[in-house]
């Protein structure tokens, strides 16, 4: 098998001339097509995205449309035309991409192949994605979409998968990229990191989740509503999902607060079917909650109000842990022990969310924005305080 592999990732680099040479336009068109396809509802293959993505996620199929509209959506081909042409640098031209770009996929958000396979086409690279074999729908969706769009420049993508007895497969894999892009837990992307080799970029993204800040003068209805959209989007299992809520002069009526919009949401975009596994975990968490401070219960979904108490971050599948912040200088000092884990901070009640920005501590880098959007950041995002294109542009000096 590992000949196959070495077998498949040369085939790919040989179709990496007419990726290059259709150039950014076609390629952002072919990407483009094919999202929009997948993410069309009336279609048989939108249809069909649904109901496969939800089976393999655990999600609703509510929560996965919702999933697909968000984040396929804007990747339209004026935004992604947009994307390929924006990175410039003075003095030098682009070099060619490499060989090949190996993406290592992890499966806790749905959508995430999307962006984590599509832009390093659009730049120009083979792309080789290693999938969960028990998450791999989006990615196999994506080579029918974009088969079906441009025949010719989808030569450059394959998926494979293998049983996890099989791992010691991956290590070919990365050797033979010039570029690998790692999504996982933090261990899982430090064993990535080892295999990859000495003249390959690597760009790794591990473990992460969000916080929420509720200041002062934010409007508690407007901001419980947002918070509540952010807690069950994905169910409260990517990087993104906020764990922790600081409400400026807080009490247990803005919990309460989220815990009534959280029901509303359990009808119109109702939670999937939560892990034999993390029962346990939920469980432990919602009776500390009980214990510290006040719980805020349905069917799916918590909230907790714990005032001053430390952080807990809970198993996911919609259960919020609320506390109390005398005043906004003090949520440096909060957020100072999640470091490079916090990945994005919503906001509700500040004016200047670069004021805010500024205030952070070393080391802590998330997405800044307003409640309601820690889940649909735009295309052009940063991630983990890296730019859409880090990894896949190197500069010639002239």
């Amino acid at each position: 098998m590992s000949d196959a592999l070495r077998e498949l990732a040369a085939t790919l680099s040989g179709a990496g001339e007419a990726l290059w040479e259709a150039g950014g336009e076609r390629r952002a068109r072919w990407l483009a097509t094919a999202f929009a396809h997948i993410a069309r509802a009336d279609s048989e293959l939108g249809r069909e995205a649904v109901q496969v993505l939800a089976a393999s996620s655990g999600l609703s199929e509510a929560m996965v449309r919702w999933a697909l509209d968000t984040t396929l959506g804007p990747l339209t081909f004026e935004t992604l035309s947009a994307i390929e042409r924006m990175p410039e640098q003075p003095g030098a031209v682009r070099a060619r991409p490499g060989r090949l770009c190996a993406v290592v996929l992890a499966g806790n958000v749905v959508t995430g192949a999307a962006r984590a396979v599509g832009y390093p086409l659009l730049f120009g690279w083979p792309v080789l994605a290693k999938a969960s074999s028990g998450d791999d729908a989006l990615a196999r969706l994506m080579e029918a979409a974009l088969a079906e769009s441009d025949p010719e420049l989808a030569d450059a993508y394959r998926v494979v998968t293998y049983a996890s007895q099989l791992e010691a497969l991956t290590a070919v894999l990365l050797q033979q990229a010039d570029c690998v892009i790692a999504y996982g837990s933090d261990e899982s992307v430090k064993t990535l990191r080892a295999q990859t080799g000495s003249t390959a970029s690597f760009v790794g993204h591990g473990h992460g989740l969000g916080v929420a800040f509720i200041g002062r003068d934010a409007d508690h209805a407007e901001a419980a509503r947002a918070l509540a959209l952010d807690v069950a989007a994905y169910d409260q299992r990517g990087c993104l999902s906020p764990h922790i809520a600081w409400v400026e002069r807080g009490s247990a009526e803005f919990a309460s607060r989220v815990q009534r919009e959280l029901a509303q949401l359990a009808v119109t975009l109702p939670r999937g079917r939560m892990p034999y596994e993390l029962a346990g975990a939920q469980l432990t968490w919602r009776g500390v909650s009980a214990m510290r401070g006040e719980l805020f219960e349905g069917d799916g979904y918590a909230v907790s109000f714990e005032d001053d108490g430390p952080i807990r971050v809970s198993p996911g599948f919609r259960n919020l842990q609320v506390l109390g912040l005398d005043d906004v200088s003090s949520l440096p000092a909060k957020l100072a022990p999640l470091g490079v884990h916090l990945k994005s901070l919503g906001v509700a009640g500040v004016r200047d969310l670069t004021a805010l920005a500024r205030t952070l501590p070393a080391g802590v880098a998330p997405r800044v924005c307003a409640l309601g959007q820690m889940q649909t950041p735009p295309p052009d995002a940063l991630h983990d305080a890296l730019p859409p294109w880090e990894g896949l542009l190197r500069w010639i000096g002239v």
